[in-house]
């Protein structure tokens, strides 16, 4: 009757403007979301992106915004990964939270951190090549001559035998093949164009 509290319908008002203030707050998962809508089909390892973020980032990360991480909390989010996760894998996590929020920066969503998402250091160990001995060839070429579907042998025997990733050899078309030359073309690929291979 004074005046001073709120009627029904300035509080209804007010609690909507919050949920709106709340709907519109750039969290994690809010930016996630508009990432991927940005981005659409088009995003190579998208699954795999997926995975990650639902699996080691929503849970830790999803409802603050940038500015509330600290450093000590991807420090921790780190250390927790290497608990169970390859330091690949770590490094891949870390990496999808930074794309993340350098997405809502560069679209004006957050503002800028002032501190910067550190990757760990890759494993030289990690990278290295191991040849087959001479038994493990035999063995694995006994393996494709009596796997019962050939069609699957013969696709594994050319990514062993090219490096191709698994999905490559699935996009060929024969003009992508240069039977005169031995050459073939990769059609896109994860680096985003075209390239012979031998």
């Amino acid at each position: 009757m004074t005046g001073q509290a709120q009627t029904n319908e300035e509080k209804r008002q007010a609690c909507k403007l919050a949920k709106l203030a709340e709907s519109e707050k750039p969290t994690i998962d809010r930016l996630w979301q508009i990432y991927l809508e940005s981005k659409g089909d088009s995003l190579k390892g998208l699954t795999t992106d997926k995975n990650r973020y639902e699996l080691h980032i929503r849970s830790t990360f999803g409802k603050k915004t940038p500015n509330e991480l600290a450093p000590l909390d991807v420090d921790r989010l780190h250390l927790d990964l290497l608990k169970e996760h390859s330091s690949k894998t770590v490094s891949n996590v870390l990496e999808l939270l930074r794309r993340i929020v350098n997405f809502g920066i560069r679209k004006k969503l957050c503002p800028a951190l002032d501190w910067t998402i550190q990757l760990p250091k890759a494993d030289p160990d990690s990278e290295r090549i191991e040849i087959l001995t001479d038994e493990q060839f035999r063995a694995l070429h006994k393996v494709w001559d009596d796997y019962p579907d050939q069609h699957i042998a013969h696709l594994h025997q050319f990514i062993a035998w090219t490096g191709s990733r698994a999905s490559e050899p699935l996009k060929l078309l024969w003009t992508d093949v240069d039977f005169n030359q031995r050459l073939y073309t990769k059609r896109d690929t994860k680096a985003g164009s075209p390239s012979p291979f031998q």
